[in-house]
């Protein structure tokens, strides 16, 4: 087995200087595009000034425009996926308290960045193969999340997550479409709160109708961990829920 050799002291305070350097620009370039009119567009000469540098020193960073604008919204959607993942908590709140402050987290990061909503829907991430833009690529992750825990918590209880295969797909497309539609004025004239509320509800009706098919009584009130508890309690001698 090989091993990459050790860097120099010179080469470790290089590399970090760099990398400080491209923090730097895409901070700058998030800045720009979140503060800019939507018809106006951000040059990399409008970047460089922002973050301080020399327009040849972000060519020399990032491979172009296109590479500079894929990892603005890599860094963009990492920020979001951990906002996401945070609201997701399974153990903290009722199932109704989960699906309505991660839908609300949602909502207020598209009212609260309609520039930067746009812009991730523009164009991949620098990871992504292109096929997709990067809101694309957030809710397949997302949907991979959602399977992940319809799995852990089937196992747990003893229940059969066949019923469930479909739904982290069909909750995550309506709930993004449709605060999507809402933010831009297309979607019914609903309050925050109002908009929150109805979607949370309509994902708790899915949730709610599919694990009654599998034979699971959820209770959307019940602190989940709480919840969790009594369905595995509740598993009869065969490992079926009862």
């Amino acid at each position: 087995m090989t091993t990459s050799p050790a860097l120099s002291g010179y080469e470790e305070r290089w590399r970090e200087h760099n990398d400080e350097r491209r923090t730097q620009v895409l901070e700058a370039t998030i800045e720009l595009i979140e503060q800019s009119p939507p018809d106006v567009a951000v040059s990399v000469a409008d970047i460089a000034r922002r973050a301080g540098l020399a327009k040849s020193v972000v060519y020399r960073q990032f491979g172009g425009k296109e590479e500079l604008e894929r990892r603005a919204r890599s860094l963009i959607v990492e920020d979001f996926a951990q906002v996401l993942d945070a609201s997701l908590d399974l153990e903290a709140g009722s199932l109704r308290d989960i699906l309505t402050r991660t839908v609300a987290a949602v909502a207020d990061w598209m009212l609260e960045h309609p520039r930067l909503n746009t812009f991730v829907r523009s164009g991949p991430t620098f990871e992504g193969d292109g096929a997709l833009d990067a809101v694309s690529e957030l809710k397949n992750r997302m949907i991979v999340v959602g399977h992940e825990l319809i799995d852990s918590v089937a196992q747990l209880v003893g229940a059969d997550p066949a019923p469930f295969q479909t739904v982290p797909f069909a909750v995550i497309t309506m709930v993004e479409a449709t605060l999507y539609g809402w933010v831009r004025g297309v979607a019914p004239n609903s309050t925050r709160e109002e908009i929150v509320a109805d979607l949370a509800d309509y994902v708790w009706c899915v949730i709610d109708g599919r694990a009654r098919m599998g034979g699971v009584v959820l209770q959307p009130d019940e602190p989940f961990a709480e919840l969790l508890v009594g369905l595995t309690a509740g598993r009869s001698s065969d490992g079926r829920a009862e």
